[in-house]
């Protein structure tokens, strides 16, 4: 449990959060709610960073097994399944990276 709490203090602070915005109000009035709110907490070094992962030389495919409910009446049981692709090992630049975020939402 200690090691939970330390990640969670480390990670979930202010300092390591992304605030986005939309709609038309006033852009200074939003900014002064979220200074009201940011400006109870110092800001603070927060390492986040999550390496690179590099590229296979070829497709890898992974099972295994979790811990799931019951299945529901008339199906086969529960499963899930996950699809993912290393792009580049270089970094993207910021608006491909905001692009693929949103794609991935």
């Amino acid at each position: 449990f200690e090691q939970f709490q330390d990640f969670h203090a480390r990670y979930y602070h202010p300092s390591n959060g992304r605030f986005w915005f939309y709609g038309d109000d006033d852009a200074t009035k939003r900014l002064q709610i979220l200074d009201a709110y940011l400006s109870e907490f110092d800001a603070r070094p927060v390492d986040s960073e999550v390496a690179t992962q590099p590229l296979l030389p070829e497709p890898r495919s992974v099972t295994a097994h979790y811990a799931a409910g019951e299945a529901e009446e008339g199906s086969d049981g529960k499963a899930y399944a996950s699809l993912n692709w290393v792009l580049t090992q270089e970094p993207l630049d910021v608006e491909t990276e905001l692009a693929l975020g949103f794609l991935d939402y």
